[in-house]
C-alpha cells in the first residue's frame, strides 16, 4: 500500500479500532439489506470495503492523515444522514478520491473551501475529483470564474508550468480552437502541453495550421512522443520543417534556418516516431544514380539523371529513407541508426548529415561503402538509384 511504503502497516488492532469508530458513521439508510447481503456472501458490500481503505487514511502518516472530526464534517456536508445507500457510497468515493489524489491537505483544503463557499459544494468537490496538481486547482478555485474551474484544471494539469490568469485569459482564441478541433479531452491536453512548449507568439501560430502539421506527422501521439524526446527549441525547429515542407516554395519558414538543417531535423524527428511521408510515390526514376565519394573519401555525392536542385533531391532521398526503412526492423537512438534486415548482419551508421552540391547533395559523414550498405540491408528501390544496365 502506498500509503505505508516506508512506515509498514500499523497494528491490526490499531486498524479494527479504527474501522469499528467509522463504521458508526454509516447512515442506516446506508447500510446493505439483508437481502443484498445474503445474495453474495463471500464479498464485503460495497460501502465497508471504502470504509476498509478510509480506515488506512486514518491511520496513514501524517502527510496523507485525516482525523474522524475532518471526515465527519465532509459527511455532514453532504448530509449522509438522510442519503440512501448509493448516495452514500457515491460519497465515500468522492471522498477516498480527494484524499488519493490530494492527500491531507488537498482534504483541508475542500473543507475550508467549503466552509467558506457552501453553495459550491459539487463544483468544488468535481474539481478536486480531478488528479490534477494541488497548487492549479487551488489557482482555478481563487482566481478563475467558477465555469472556468474544470476547463483550466483538465487542460493544464500536465504543464510544467501552468499558466497565470493573464496567459489564460490570452490563451482564449487558442482554447477555443482546441475545443473546436478535438472532442476527447485527452487530446486537448496533450495539444497543448505541446504547444505551451512554444513561445506564445508560435503557440496559436501553430494551432492554426495543425492541417498542415498533420500532413507530415498525423497523429497527437507522435507529436506529443517528440515534445517529450526534444527541447522546446528543437521541438520548433521540427514543427518548422513540416511546415516548409508544405511550402510550395520549398524555403525555410524561418529564414535563419538554413533548409539543410530544415531537412535534417525533419529527418530526425520522423526516425525517432518510425514514420515515412506519403509522397515517396512522386520521386523520380533515377533520382540517386549517381554516388561518388568526396575528396576526402570519407563522404558521399549523391546527384541523379533527373534535373533538378540539390535540396529537392534532398527531400526525395529523405522520403525515399523513410518508405524504406518502415519496411524493414530499424532503431533510431542517441543518433544512431541501427538497420537488422531478416536475412542479414545488422549495420549501424550514424544518422546521415548532409550538404547541398548543385543539381545534389553531400551524405558528410557516410563513406560510398556505408551508402551501399545501406541500400542493400533496406533492399532499395532499386529503379531510384541503380540504371538497368547496371550489373
Amino acid at each position: 500500500c502506498q500509503l505505508f511504503t516506508q512506515t509498514g502497516l500499523p497494528d491490526p488492532k490499531i486498524l479494527a479500532d479504527i474501522e469499528a469508530t467509522l463504521r458508526r458513521y454509516i447512515p442506516e439508510k446506508a447500510m446493505a439489506s439483508d437481502e443484498e447481503e445474503s445474495s453474495d456472501s463471500e464479498d464485503e458490500p460495497q460501502e465497508m470495503v471504502q470504509i476498509k481503505a478510509l480506515t488506512l487514511f486514518c491511520a496513514a502518516p501524517a502527510k496523507w492523515r485525516t482525523s474522524f472530526a475532518e471526515i465527519e464534517q465532509f459527511l455532514v456536508a453532504h448530509n449522509t444522514a438522510h442519503h440512501d445507500q448509493k448516495a452514500f457510497r457515491t460519497t465515500l468515493d468522492s471522498l477516498l478520491r480527494i484524499l488519493a489524489n490530494h492527500r491531507q491537505t488537498g482534504f483541508r483544503f475542500w473543507l475550508k473551501y467549503h466552509s467558506d463557499n457552501p453553495d459550491r459544494k459539487h463544483a468544488l468537490t468535481r474539481a478536486l475529483l480531478i488528479s490534477a496538481p494541488l497548487a492549479y486547482t487551488k489557482f482555478a478555485l481563487t482566481q478563475l470564474p467558477e465555469s472556468q474551474w474544470l476547463e483550466y484544471i483538465e487542460l493544464c494539469k500536465n504543464l510544467t508550468r501552468a499558466p497565470n490568469k493573464e496567459q489564460w485569459q490570452a490563451s482564449k482564441p487558442l482554447r477555443d480552437l482546441l475545443h473546436r478541433r478535438f472532442t476527447l479531452t485527452l487530446k486537448k491536453q496533450m495539444m497543448l502541453e505541446i504547444l505551451w512548449s512554444q513561445s506564445e507568439d508560435n503557440r496559436l501560430r501553430y494551432a492554426e495550421k495543425l492541417d498542415t502539421l498533420f500532413n507530415t506527422v498525423p497523429t497527437i501521439g507522435q507529436l506529443y512522443r517528440l515534445h517529450q524526446a526534444f527541447k522546446p527549441q528543437k521541438l520548433q525547429a521540427f514543427l518548422d520543417a513540416c511546415l516548409a515542407r508544405e511550402n510550395t516554395a520549398g524555403q525555410s519558414i524561418n529564414k535563419n534556418v538554413p533548409e539543410i538543417k530544415t531537412q535534417e531535423i525533419l529527418l530526425e524527428g520522423l526516425l525517432l516516431i518510425k514514420h515515412y511521408l506519403s509522397d515517396h510515390d512522386q520521386i523520380p526514376t533515377l533520382c540517386f544514380s549517381k554516388q561518388v565519394a568526396g575528396a576526402n573519401g570519407f563522404d558521399v555525392i549523391v546527384d541523379g539523371d533527373t534535373d533538378m536542385s540539390g535540396h529537392q533531391r534532398l527531400w526525395h532521398f529523405i522520403a525515399a529513407m523513410l518508405i524504406e526503412l518502415n519496411q524493414t526492423e530499424y532503431q533510431f537512438k542517441q543518433q544512431k541508426l541501427r538497420i537488422s534486415p531478416p536475412d542479414s548482419e545488422t549495420i549501424i551508421l550514424p544518422k546521415p548529415e548532409f550538404t547541398a552540391a548543385y543539381t545534389g547533395f553531400v551524405i558528410t559523414n557516410w563513406s560510398p561503402e556505408q551508402l551501399t550498405a545501406f541500400f542493400r540491408a533496406t533492399e532499395f528501390t532499386e529503379h531510384w538509384y541503380k540504371n538497368p544496365d547496371d550489373t
